[in-house]
């Protein structure tokens, strides 16, 4: 299955739009516009957006995310790329400010 980062993002939107209130919402989106919030986001102000996303993530890829593990051999190189997933997807949707 062909999961796009576009999927990602919006399966992560609608895990907090479950998880907050529409006025959390607006808050994190105001907070997201100030300097403070510039290479960071407002969602850990209200909750742990990262297990929203893991949570996305093994749904739509039907696996577990990799985390990097030295003792593990090939973890590193899937580490990077389904970090590069996570990161993405955040960043739409940040972009569109977690809208469904």
């Amino acid at each position: 299955m062909q999961v796009t980062i576009n999927a990602l993002s919006a399966a992560f939107n609608t895990i907090l739009n479950e998880w907050l209130t529409p006025k959390q919402l607006t808050r994190v989106n105001q907070r997201n516009l100030t300097d403070k919030y510039k290479d960071a986001c407002a969602t850990h102000d209200f909750c742990d957006p990262n297990e929203a996303m893991l949570q996305a993530f093994n749904k739509l890829f039907e696996r577990e995310f990799v985390f990097y593990n030295e003792d593990i051999k090939g973890t590193e190189k899937q580490s990077e790329l389904d970090n590069a997933d996570f990161n993405a997807a955040w960043q739409i949707s940040k972009k569109n400010q977690f809208k469904i």
